[in-house]
């Protein structure tokens, strides 16, 4: 698997905090700290332009809500994790009552960094610390809102609007774009001195584990983009 990692070029600074205090953890410019695993600092802040580079595979998709409030709804985008461990297996969330699997996956607000992210869910979530070794995939996506306007006054509101006796009413649609970025990525800490994953994610609807397979029949997976993302990672 190929992929680009880019650096903070901000500060240009690729240092961990192990330089300045001794402590394990790694600087991050949203105030949270991520497990350092040993390599650079990472950084990915720009999805737009780590999409155009040689290795990148640039896709698209579009989703058509009912309403503006929706998963990503004032998001930045996604980052997505694929973790492959020593023996090749992908770290998996797996939804207890129906069995499906996604790979670990956060919301990444505005402004934030994807790669920070990144890591600190799968540390959350699994326990795990993880070395990010590239992007794979960043994933444009389209989500679109159908609703109705006011032609005259240019407001939005609710296809349940009266409009009778008022002004001229149009369909129009609400758009917003937000990128997921696919890492690759493996354990900052060898199988012999770690013990998970054994951490369930928050609401408790999903567990972790490593698989060398998908551990559900592909039809299950309503949507595909989350099936074809496992898929970069397993054999």
């Amino acid at each position: 698997m190929t992929g680009i990692i880019t650096f903070d070029t901000a500060t240009g600074d690729d240092r961990t905090d192990d330089d300045a205090d001794g402590e394990s953890t790694r600087a991050v410019t949203d105030g949270g700290t991520v497990p350092d695993g040993g390599s650079a600092r990472q950084s990915v802040t720009d999805p737009v332009a780590v999409r155009s580079r040689p290795g990148v595979e640039a896709t698209e998709r579009t989703f058509v809500h009912d309403e503006r409030d929706h998963c990503e709804a004032g998001a930045a985008g996604r980052a997505i994790v694929g973790v492959t461990d020593e023996d090749g297996a992908v770290l998996l969330w797996v939804h207890r009552e129906r069995g499906h699997a996604i790979l670990p996956n956060v919301t990444v607000a505005p402004g934030a960094d994807w790669a920070v992210a990144a890591r600190d869910d799968v540390a959350e979530t699994a326990g795990l610390a993880v070395d990010l070794d590239g992007v794979e995939r960043v994933r444009a996506v389209n989500h679109e809102v159908p609703v109705d306007a006011d032609a005259s006054e240019g407001d939005h509101r609710g296809s349940d609007a009266p409009s009778a006796g008022g002004p001229t009413r149009q369909q129009t649609t609400h758009r917003q774009t937000t990128h997921h970025v696919v890492f690759s990525a493996s354990p900052a800490v060898p199988a012999v001195q770690r013990d998970g994953p054994t951490v369930d994610t928050c609401d408790d609807e999903w567990t972790a584990g490593w698989y060398d397979d998908l551990p559900a029949d592909p039809d299950v997976y309503r949507e595909a983009s989350v099936l074809d993302d496992i898929r970069l990672f397993l054999d």
